[in-house]
Parts: structure tokens; sequence; C-alpha cells
């Protein structure tokens, strides 16, 4: 557990030129706390500085991250401080529950001054990315913060993937304000749109091993349901044909 004890630093501080990779063979867990105006894992406060955060590797593993709320500035759960662009996170892998409270995106940029949410890359693993962790918390799940922050250039491939935005802001692009949404792409770079699946009977944290989606398979390493839900990002005109969970396998149709 690593915690910030002052406002202004991340509580694992990952600056531009930095490179933080968590491996596949990490199977521990990890909770950082920023102090409130930095990043849980990424940049310190940027106001002063210009500081941006760097890079962020995460292959396995259990990750929380978080900027606490203490103001209505602050950082991003991983990623940029406040007044912070973030660099890139790249998630193959692992548990990971990023969350901001202060303004910043979950994954992203932290509050104000039109920062952008970099690029955020995930191929596989369980993502929760939350920039609505109180009322006054106005940041993407992932991309820009409040303030008028710009979405990143986002790729998904695979991974349930579930994406919190505060009010005014986009669950994956731009904070609140006047921000541009960014890009969301698969690999192929197909526009990608979210699809939410139930699947009746499973409890929280229920292992995915093989995702179908018309006839190809999704990343599904390290998946798990939130809840008794998958969020699963498809080029727009595809659907997901097939789930296995918990040893069955389930036939998704659509209900609208």
């Amino acid at each position: 557990t690593l915690i910030s004890n002052y406002r202004d630093n991340a509580a694992l501080h990952v600056p531009s030129g930095a490179k933080l990779v968590i491996t596949d063979e990490s199977t521990g867990s990890l909770n950082a706390t920023g102090g409130h105006l930095a990043a849980g894992i990424g940049g310190n406060n940027a106001l002063n500085s210009g500081e941006n955060s760097g890079d962020v590797e995460i292959h396995g593993g259990t990750i929380t991250a978080k900027s606490p709320y203490q103001e209505d500035t602050g950082g991003a759960g991983i990623g940029g401080g406040w007044a912070g662009s973030n660099g890139s996170v790249t998630i193959t892998g692992g548990y990971v529950n990023a969350s901001a409270t202060n303004g910043g995106a979950g994954i992203g940029a932290g509050y104000g001054w039109g920062r952008n949410g970099g690029k955020v890359t995930i191929t596989g693993g369980t993502v929760i990315a939350n920039g609505a962790g109180r009322t006054t918390s106005y940041g993407a799940g992932i991309g820009g913060g409040s303030g008028n922050g710009d979405g990143g250039n986002v790729v998904i491939t695979g991974g349930n993937v579930q994406a919190i935005a505060g009010d005014g802001a986009e669950a994956i692009g731009k904070g609140n304000g006047s921000g541009s949404s960014g890009t969301l792409k698969d690999s192929a770079g197909n526009d990608i749109s979210l699809i939410e699946i139930t699947l009746d009977g499973v409890s929280d944290k229920t292992s995915v091993t093989n995702i179908v989606v018309d006839g190809s398979t999704y990343g599904c390493k390290d998946v798990v349901t939130i809840g008794d839900k998958l969020y699963l990002y498809l080029p727009v005109g595809t659907k997901p044909t097939s789930v296995t969970a918990g040893g069955y396998t389930y036939v998704c149709y659509s209900n609208g």
C-alpha cells in the first residue's frame, strides 16, 4: 500500500520520460492513493511544473489507484496530476480499479486547462475507470478531466471495461467542458462502441474464459465479471455471439 502524505505528490510517481511495468507474473495487490492534487499512479501536481505523466503498463496483478477527494481540482486515478496530461497507459491483464474524485479522469488527464487523455490501450484484463467519485467530479472514465479536458487516443480489443463518467463528461472521451472527444477505435482503426452483457446467475468476479464476437475471439485474459455484467467495446455493427463464464457457455441475444 502506497499513500502520499503530501497533496502535490503521486503515490507512485511516473513522470514523463519514465516507465512503470507491472509484469504478467505479478499476482499480488498494489493500492496507490495519491495526494489530492496528484494522480494515484502517474503525475504530480503539474500546475507550476507542467509535468505530464509517463508510460504505465499493467500486465497482471490487482491494482487500485485513486486521487482522493479534498478539493474540486485534482489528479487522475492513473495518469496526469492537476493540470497534467496523460502519457500512455497499456493494460493487457490484471484487475485495475482507477478512480478520481477531484475532476480528474479515472484513467487519463488530471483536472483542467485542456489537458488530454494521452494514449490508452486495453487488450485484456478487468478495468473499472471512474471519473465520478463525487457529484462535483466531472472527469471522464477514460480520457479528459474537467475544465475542458480533451479525450485521448483509446484502443480497445479485449477486456471487461467499465468506464464511469462524471456529470457533463463522456465515459470514454472528454471531460466536462468544451474539449474534444478524442478517438475510440480497435487495433484495425474501426470505430467501436459499448455493448453491455448481463449473464444470468453469475456472481461478481466470475472468471470469463472465452468471448466470441461474430465468429472471432475477443481478448479475455484475466477477464472477470463486474457484478453480473461484461462491458465490451466492439466495432459498430458487430455483436457478441457467446460467452463462457464460470464453466458455462452463454448464447448472447439482443433485448432491443
